[in-house]
């Protein structure tokens, strides 16, 4: 007896799908529902966070700005501010380098690669080109699809194999 409550399973041809969009295209209207609803609330998760922070760095700037020329005070918030725009830029360059059109392997070693080189400018922006011309290594190189052709740069015969060859052998095709 068959369950009922099975849900729908997207269509597998044998191959998967490149990217993670080509996959969702394929992914039926309820389980992209589930997961477009997902995404979403971890959007606003993020996006209020970070809100939160830009407001928190508002506040200590203006706090910094209103203490006392050359005391203490005002030290400890310039440095309190300076720490905070230092870690925006550090969680920038991280969410950078994690996309996949960027490929780095090892974002922590980039990051001091990148700083120790000055490839990060006043605004937070990385040079990716020339991290990528200067630390090849901390970079994925695209991996070509495989197949048993790919080393002789033509495709394999697709006609038969050892199976058909045998059923033509023993008269069954």
């Amino acid at each position: 007896m068959a369950d009922e409550t099975q849900t729908e399973q997207a269509p597998t041809t044998g191959e998967a799908p490149a990217t993670f969009e080509a996959w969702f295209e394929s992914v039926p209207d309820p389980i992209k529902g589930l997961v477009t609803s997902h995404i979403e609330g971890l959007r606003n998760t993020v996006q209020a966070t970070r809100q939160e922070r830009d407001d928190m760095a508002k506040q200590l700037k203006a706090a910094a700005k209103g203490a006392e020329e050359g005391s203490a005070l005002r030290q400890q918030l310039e440095q309190m501010v300076a720490q905070a725009e230092a870690a925006e830029a550090r969680a920038s360059f991280f969410e950078d380098a994690a996309r996949p059109e960027i490929g780095c392997t090892n974002a922590r070693l980039a990051y001091l690669a990148a700083e120790t080189d000055g490839l990060i400018d006043s605004r937070g922006r990385v040079n990716w080109e020339q991290m990528k011309t200067k630390y090849a290594e901390l970079f994925r190189q695209p991996i070509p699809r495989g197949n048993a052709g790919e080393g002789a740069g033509t495709a394999p015969p697709q006609a038969g194999g050892m199976n058909a060859y045998i059923r033509r052998a023993a008269g069954r095709e």
